[in-house]
């Protein structure tokens, strides 16, 4: 993940990255020995944000959110290994129409 930052982008998108992805990842023991990630990691991105809501017109409260299917983030099932991703595309797919919202094909998504 963090080889794709560019010179330019400067240590604090760096930074940001491994504190929020890889250092947590590698807590939870979701990188692999070869650098790749566990489907875990997606999982748990797909469903770690949070939504307000307001029930009966009374206050807001934060619930999880429902991931979204149709154009879901698959920037992170790049670095997941290629037979995981594959299988968990899948595996949503039987009951979502899925695909990317950077537009990648779904067969190319997964690390070798």
């Amino acid at each position: 993940m963090l080889a794709g930052i560019q010179a330019d982008r400067g240590p604090m998108v760096r930074s940001y990255i491994e504190r929020t992805y890889c250092d947590r990842f590698a807590q939870h023991g979701w990188v692999y020995g070869d650098g790749t990630q566990s489907i875990k990691a997606q999982i748990w991105l797909m469903h770690a944000g949070t939504c307000s809501e307001s029930r009966s017109g009374g206050p807001s409260v934060t619930v999880p959110c429902e991931p979204t299917y149709e154009r879901f983030e698959c920037a992170l099932l790049h670095y997941v290994r290629r037979a995981e991703a594959q299988a968990y595309i899948r595996q949503l797919s039987k009951k979502h129409r899925v695909r990317c919202d950077d537009g990648t094909p779904l067969h190319e998504l997964g690390a070798t």
